[in-house]
């Protein structure tokens, strides 16, 4: 398995640093250091599409050691070579959409005024500098609607599983019993007393 994962991630690499490398080589020894808005967008995708998944990958061949190391005599047995290709495909998949989501939201903002670009490579930031849609308002928009939306349950998630897991993530201690007495009670009495009232507060029709 281990040299299945190396294996992915050699060919990532190079594939990682072929995305922005030649185009940087040509604007070095070019007098026109352009590129087309269709081109920028593929270069945008591939280069997050491709370091989201050696992201993904690195924390996938450390599970792999985690496993080889803690469960040596069962690691061929869990990181078979069904759950090996499982992983990297997931990995390589995840990455793909997450990289598309990117740069389709991207690709659908408008640019006015300067089309040049202050970096190396077509990347996010540098392209949303350039954009003219006011994006900062309409992020902090969508953001303060999701929050509003959401805060209700945000807090419920909150008081549930907050004093669950200080309850039993942390070692069993004589000098916690006391404060463990006091988060059972809020998990399994405050909790479901404050539920219908805190979805109350957000919800007109309840």
């Amino acid at each position: 398995p281990m040299y299945f994962f190396l294996g992915n991630l050699s060919c990532l690499d190079i594939c990682y640093s072929s995305v922005t490398l030649p185009k940087l080589l040509i604007n070095l020894v070019s007098t026109r250091r352009a590129i087309s808005f269709l081109g920028c967008i593929t270069q945008l995708h591939f280069f997050h599409f491709l370091g989201s998944t050696e992201a993904i990958l690195l924390a996938i061949m450390a599970f792999d050691r985690f496993v080889a190391i803690c469960n040596p005599l069962r690691y061929t047995v869990i990181m078979n070579p069904q759950v090996c290709i499982l992983l990297a495909a997931g990995a390589w998949l995840i990455s793909f959409f997450y990289a598309l989501m990117h740069s389709v939201m991207t690709a659908h903002l408008s640019f006015c005024g300067s089309q040049k670009l202050n970096h190396f490579f077509c990347d996010v930031k540098p392209l949303l500098e350039l954009a003219c849609s006011n994006t900062l308002n309409r992020s902090c928009r969508i953001l303060h609607k999701a929050l509003s939306t959401c805060a209700s349950h945000f807090m419920v998630v909150c008081l549930f599983y907050g004093p669950v897991g200080l309850t039993y993530i942390r070692p069993a201690s004589a000098t916690f019993m006391i404060q463990d007495r006091i988060m059972a009670i809020i998990y399994s009495t405050v909790t479901p007393v404050l539920n219908p009232l805190i979805y109350t507060l957000r919800n007109k029709e309840v």
